[in-house]
């Protein structure tokens, strides 16, 4: 069993249903297996919390927690993450940009990112995968960046774009990107906060 495509499908539905408390707290312990180095028992520990949360789910939904469970008790798993995102799980990785993208083609609307590229290199990257043009507004060299996009990303979620789960990204939110900055500026005011205390 793919634990990553498990996760991925888990986020997807939390996106879709972004004032889904359950669906948001599954989605994030699925995602923090991934930061703990593959240690059976701290992956088993995550898994047994999310066959627990499942248990409160409204019938409709699928439940993965015990086809989970199954599969590690088992060996029968895997939790490699494409090669492409990886970055986001190392712990190791402290520097990078956070920042926020508008493009022509998304009137009101701007686009959350972190990155460990240039910012250039960034919006060529989009560009090319994405096929529109894109204009970087603003961007910060921070610490564990990708820490920030998901703390920011908490807080605007009720604003997040729906309908972009394949074929684009989906870190696109109803917000000027003065808006979605000034989140972001808020974030990393309060870490630093709490980091200096």
């Amino acid at each position: 069993m793919d634990l990553y495509k498990t996760y991925k499908a888990l986020k997807q539905r939390a996106n879709r249903h972004p004032h889904d408390w359950l669906s948001q707290e599954i989605s994030n312990t699925a995602r923090s297996i991934f930061y703990v180095d593959g240690k059976k028992k701290d992956v088993l520990r995550r898994i047994s919390k999310i066959k627990s949360l499942e248990k409160k789910l409204p019938s409709k939904y699928k439940r993965y927690g015990a086809e989970m469970l199954c599969a590690v008790n088992k060996g029968e798993y895997s939790i490699d993450r494409p090669y492409a995102i990886r970055h986001r799980f190392d712990q190791s990785q402290k520097t990078g940009l956070i920042y926020v993208m508008t493009s022509p083609m998304r009137s009101g609307q701007s686009k959350l990112g972190a990155t460990t590229l240039s910012i250039k290199k960034r919006m060529s990257c989009y560009q090319t995968k994405y096929q529109y043009p894109v204009h970087a507004e603003n961007w910060e060299q921070v610490e564990k960046p990708f820490e920030i996009e998901v703390l920011v990303s908490k807080v605007v979620r009720e604003h997040r774009v729906s309908g972009n789960t394949s074929g684009d990204s989906i870190e696109w939110y109803h917000l000027s990107s003065e808006e979605l900055w000034s989140v972001v500026l808020q974030t990393l005011s309060k870490r630093t906060h709490s980091d200096t205390n």
